[in-house]
């Protein structure tokens, strides 16, 4: 008696193709909506700068105050209203890292930088602004720095996104003594008697979204690409088997 032979079956199609892309399918959209619907709130080092290298600018302010005569300030501030003087997430100055340079003693000529820092879910974002300073004419308030003074008189911009907000406003409050001179409101001084503190680097620049969401981003584009994989195996099966 003979065994009856026919055709070979078909190839199995994989067990796992199909499951693995509905799964990828269903996880890329929610990873995309947590990143960017604000399901998941993603705010880098958004605060105060680091205890030392406050103290470090404090010094490098310190020795541009004695040469030129004017003390150098900083203040970052939530950007929300109303604002207290006792809401400012960091406060320095010439005199001293926690130094307020508006009460600092032997000030009567000075230059504050005022940052405010508005966070979010998508990014956060310093607004550098020089609305506060003294000379031994006038002081005002709340107003446009005289003579067009802005952190821009160096180069800077007055709206950047950073990682590090904290190390962003102390390179930004070194540039006063540069702006100070730039304006004539003091003498210029050599970069020689004022060698720079040792600061962190501050991150490289890119692009804002991808640094803020990098952490559901690359999971997102790794199941996508696990998703493109199943679809091609499963449309490959199918038409292997109507054949």
């Amino acid at each position: 008696m003979s065994q009856a032979t026919g055709t070979d079956e078909p190839a199995k199609r994989p067990a796992w193709a199909f499951p693995l892309f509905i799964l990828c399918m269903v996880a890329v959209p929610v990873l995309c909506l947590a990143a960017f619907g604000g399901v998941v709130t993603l705010i880098p080092q958004a605060g105060p700068p680091a205890a030392a290298d406050a103290a470090a600018t404090a010094a490098a302010l310190e020795r541009a105050a004695r040469a030129q005569g004017v003390c150098y300030g900083w203040r970052l501030l939530p950007h929300r209203e109303p604002r207290k003087q006792s809401e400012a997430i960091s406060v320095g100055s010439s005199a001293g890292a926690g130094v307020s340079v508006r009460t600092a003693p032997g000030c009567s000529r000075w230059l504050e930088l005022i940052a405010e820092l508005n966070t979010g879910a998508r990014h956060h974002k310093v607004l550098l602004r020089l609305v506060d300073w003294r000379t031994d004419e006038h002081r005002v308030r709340g107003g446009p720095p005289p003579d067009g003074l802005r952190i821009g008189a160096v180069g800077l911009t007055d709206e950047i996104f950073l990682d590090d907000t904290g190390a962003g406003i102390l390179r930004a409050v070194r540039a006063l003594p540069l702006i100070a001179a730039e304006k004539g409101i003091a003498e210029p001084i050599s970069a020689e008697s004022v060698p720079p503190a040792a600061l962190r680097p501050l991150p490289p620049v890119g692009n804002d979204v991808w640094r803020s969401h990098r952490q559901v981003l690359v999971p997102a584009l790794l199941l996508f690409g696990l998703a493109t994989v199943s679809a091609v195996v499963a449309v490959r099966d199918f038409r292997r088997r109507r054949r």
